[in-house]
């Protein structure tokens, strides 16, 4: 006797179905504010493009704030080496198969 699928095992199955993308694409706000020109600015810097992450925080300018100042507490703490902590973000984003 064959057990019903789990509501995870019909999730990823259907992740898998052809032409359908893996996750839901959301675009930027319209007209992004101050804030929102300011972290896509940094991101075509950094990274040379505008990743997904920052249109998505643009939405809403307050978590946009919070998750700058979160990610400048990271950059500025010292507690380990600048290239320690360069080596562990390039692992995790490996390990989750982050794309950037």
């Amino acid at each position: 006797m064959v057990a019903p699928p789990t509501a995870a095992a019909a999730r990823r199955a259907a992740g898998r179905t052809p032409g359908m993308a893996g996750m839901a694409r959301i675009d930027g706000p319209r007209r992004p504010g101050v804030i929102a020109r300011l972290a896509y600015w940094h991101s075509r810097r950094t990274l040379g493009r505008v990743v997904t992450p920052v249109k998505i925080h643009a939405h809403h300018p307050r978590l946009l704030r919070g998750v700058g100042a979160m990610h400048m507490a990271q950059e500025a703490a010292r507690s380990v080496p600048a290239a320690l902590k360069s080596l562990a973000c390039i692992r995790a984003a490996m390990r989750i198969g982050c794309p950037f």
